[in-house]
């Protein structure tokens, strides 16, 4: 299919990086992320594009993932929202509900906030952050429609032992990108305490 390019690195550089660099090839006004061990089901886009038109100020829209998991026993799990009514900014500042797999979002609001960031020690929550600083900008708008399926395994970067530290290191970051706005920033600090706590009592598991 002529439509589809194929965009190789000399090096992985992590996956910040890769969609990056897939970002910059792109020539449409929306980009959607799909990650090797994602799965996007049926008319995905063309539900997604109806909402976007239906919110022409959102610059990210998403919407709910069925999430399958090695252990059978887990599975027909929901991934997002328990969240009353619109997905705000303070919202997500209390936990990441915007499955990667599910967000579209505009490429020109991509590169205002200067896309991800392939910093290392964000790897794993590269998504977490580029969704508060759109937000911090843009509104967005969701459905509960499951229009994806993750599937959960030991690769996945949210099971590695690195990641609570990842996650840690986006609190830190946005908390002082959000300085100006203080129910942003306490969310923030509930949440990155709660990090901590899971990061310490993982640590004495392994003890």
């Amino acid at each position: 299919d002529a439509r589809l390019r194929v965009v190789r690195l000399p090096a992985s550089r992590g996956p910040a990086a890769a969609r990056n660099a897939g970002a910059r090839a792109a020539r449409g006004e929306f980009l959607a992320l799909l990650d090797d061990d994602d799965e996007w089901l049926p008319r995905k886009l063309e539900i997604q594009m109806a909402l976007a038109v239906a919110h022409p100020g959102a610059a990210l829209i998403f919407s709910d993932a069925h999430v399958i998991y090695d252990d059978s026993a887990k599975n027909n799990i929901f991934a997002m929202a328990d969240f009353d009514g619109e997905p705000t900014l303070e919202k997500l500042c209390h936990r990441n509900f915007i499955p990667a797999l599910t967000a579209v979002f505009k490429k020109s609001a991509f590169e205002e906030v200067e896309g991800f960031d392939e910093s290392a020690s964000l790897i794993g929550t590269d998504d977490y952050d580029l969704w508060l600083r759109l937000l911090a900008k843009y509104p967005a708008a969701c459905n509960s429609d499951v229009l994806a399926v993750h599937y959960r395994h030991a690769g996945n970067y949210s099971n590695m032992a690195f990641f609570g530290r990842a996650e840690a290191a986006a609190l830190k970051k946005n908390l002082r990108l959000l300085r100006n706005r203080p129910a942003c920033r306490e969310a923030l600090k509930r949440r990155l305490t709660e990090v901590r706590k899971s990061i310490t009592q993982s640590r004495r598991h392994l003890a």
